[in-house]
């Protein structure tokens, strides 16, 4: 109705400046979040996106418009029990401008609970789970730390994204590189939740100060559209030898269509990496970027 009776109607308004998210009511992996700088940008993201499939095979029946939250994202994973909550990981996310969208999940790296952004991110995640009534079980929960004032960039405020009642996705994927780190994963301190009350009081109320190791998650992007030929042997053998190499999947078929990727069902792929030295993982994660540009995909 807002946008009916506000925008839809009149044409004037075009060009009128805003900062605004358009994004499906149900749907995963930032497909069809749209970032939208005009109000005539918004009128065409929300008639692109209602009535279309969204990537989980969906019907959208309606869109969420939402404020564009400047700063950097992070996400929160927690275990509850009888409203009390345990922070079991804490990941930073790389996301920047690509192919044309304009934020793209390139990775995400777990953080030691000493990092100076975590002791605001989880007095927040606390409250917001209080809130919500999320009492038992885990939750994944995405956060910004937005400058409320664009004088002030260091005094940054968290506000949420949005958060879901369940352990963290992508397949369990991450759980191998938490328990390197952190010597622990969210879904086995779910188990101890439902199943074990002793253990999961036992558990500390935050990962380790410093990390066992440096963890990430490197996503496999591609940035040329047409048919998978093949996959670079020698450009695979190149990352799968990168010290911090720890495992990899291929998401994508050979002989089938590929296009660039926009949001997480457009990956070609994931890497696990940890090192005991950061900076080795973020030479080895910048060594993977390269080759998704130069020589990983064979697409014609």
């Amino acid at each position: 109705a807002w946008l009916e009776s506000e925008w839809r109607l009149d044409a004037a308004r075009d060009e009128e400046p805003c900062l605004l998210i358009v994004k499906p009511l149900e749907s995963a992996g930032s497909d069809g979040v749209t970032k939208c700088e005009t109000v005539g940008q918004v009128k065409r993201a929300v008639e692109r996106l209602v009535g279309s499939v969204n990537g989980l095979g969906q019907v959208n029946e309606g869109v969420l418009v939402q404020e564009f939250l400047q700063g950097t994202e992070y996400v929160v994973d927690s275990v509850s029990r009888n409203g009390v909550h345990k922070v079991v990981a804490i990941w930073v996310y790389d996301r920047r401008p690509t192919n044309g969208a304009s934020f793209v999940l390139h990775g995400q790296a777990l953080l030691g609970s000493a990092d100076p952004v975590v002791a605001p991110l989880v007095a927040y995640a606390e409250t917001v789970l209080d809130a919500l009534h999320l009492e038992h079980g885990p939750a994944h929960m995405e956060v910004k730390l937005c400058p409320p004032d664009l004088k002030q960039p260091d005094r940054l405020t968290p506000c949420l994204v949005e958060v879901g009642a369940r352990c963290h996705g992508a397949e369990g994927f991450w759980i191998s590189i938490a328990k390197e780190c952190c010597r622990d994963d969210q879904a086995t301190a779910a188990l101890d939740a439902y199943l074990d009350p002793a253990r999961f009081d036992e558990r500390p109320p935050l990962p380790p100060p410093t990390l066992h190791a440096s963890g990430c998650i490197k996503y496999l992007l591609t940035h040329k559209a047409g048919t998978l030929q093949a996959v670079d042997q020698k450009a695979l053998a190149t990352l799968t030898s990168l010290p911090s190499y720890r495992g990899h999947e291929i998401f994508l078929d050979l002989g089938k269509p590929v296009i660039p990727t926009k949001d997480c069902f457009s990956w070609g792929g994931c890497v696990k990496l940890t090192h005991l030295d950061q900076a080795q993982r973020d030479a080895d994660y910048a060594v993977i970027a390269r080759l998704c540009l130069d020589s990983l995909w064979i697409i014609v």
